[in-house]
Parts: structure tokens; sequence; C-alpha cells
């Protein structure tokens, strides 16, 4: 290496991570997917086409992550159960932020928790 060389390192999440979250959402981590681009948003030049469930959820998701306020209102989407459908949405708007506060952000509970 020579001074000013640059050093790009994209971290992977572990094995049992990926195999967890596919679990969790009932994802075949073998199927494939393609990406097509559409008005300004391209695709992202990393991601192979087509794309593994299982390469997405290794090299591009951040499943060890805390998770926003957006990801309890995109899995609320999916909630079959009422219940767990309004704590989704209820952790998701201004009024329950003290709530996802205590729950979420404090302890550090990442997505797969």
């Amino acid at each position: 290496f020579s001074a000013g060389d640059v050093v790009m390192m994209y971290p992977c999440n572990a094995p049992e991570d990926v195999q967890q979250f596919c679990e969790l959402l009932r994802l075949d981590p073998r199927a494939t997917f393609s990406l097509r681009a559409t008005g300004s948003t391209a695709v992202p030049p990393r991601l192979p086409q087509p794309c593994s469930v299982r390469h997405l959820v290794e090299k591009h998701l951040d499943v060890a992550a805390v998770p926003r306020r957006s990801f309890f209102e995109l899995l609320s989407t999916f909630a079959t159960n009422e219940v767990e459908k309004e704590k989704l949405l209820e952790f998701s708007s201004a009024a329950g932020q003290d709530e996802l506060h205590s729950y979420c952000n404090r302890p550090r509970r990442s997505a797969l928790e």
C-alpha cells in the first residue's frame, strides 16, 4: 500500500444471523430475484443480477442494527396478528417514540431480536 491509498471493507452478517433472519421472515435463502431501475432510481452496482436472498441479507442488510421507526412501519404491513400490528404501528408513530426508545434503543435490540 502507498500513502493515500483507499481500502474499502464491506462487513457481512454471520451465517447463523442470515439463516435466522430468513427463518423469521419465512424466506428461502436460495430464492433469486432481479431488480429493475425505475425512473431516476438505479439498481445498486454492487448488487448482482439476479441476486439470491442469502446474498442480499448477508452482504447488504444490517440485521444487527437497532431498527428505526420506518422498520416497524414496514413490518406492520406484513403482520397478520392484530395486536402485533397495533404495537408495530405504535412504535412507528410519533406518539410511540418513548416506548420505542425503552423497548428498542435503550437496550440496543437488533432487527433480529
